[in-house]
């Protein structure tokens, strides 16, 4: 079953929906965040990751004025990962299918 959210039940206003889905490892330092937002031109779906970096003051203004320079630019990005968790694929799902229905 799909679930449409609608602002005060009315169907030509669709309500915006965010979901927050954990790491299946468990950690809260890793977290997605999907966002959908009704506008006039048609929907958008934004996508945030959240991936702390536990670096010393001076490291992250080091590493910000190497950025604001240009300097080293492939040592400032950083990856790690998300664990989706199989109970959450419903979820995303609908939120999905939201996203691609007129």
């Amino acid at each position: 079953m799909i679930a449409i959210f609608y602002e005060n039940g009315d169907p030509s206003v669709k309500k915006d929906r965010t979901e927050w889905f954990d790491c299946a490892c468990n950690s809260y330092d890793h977290a997605i965040r999907f966002s959908l937002t009704h506008w006039n031109e048609g929907p958008e779906l934004t996508v945030e990751a959240v991936f702390p970096q536990y670096l010393p003051w001076y490291k992250r203004c080091w590493i910000a004025l190497k950025y604001i320079f240009k300097r080293d630019s492939a040592g400032i990005s950083v990856y790690d990962t998300w664990i989706m968790k199989k109970e959450d694929a419903e979820r995303l799902q609908s939120l999905l299918q939201a996203f691609t229905k007129p």
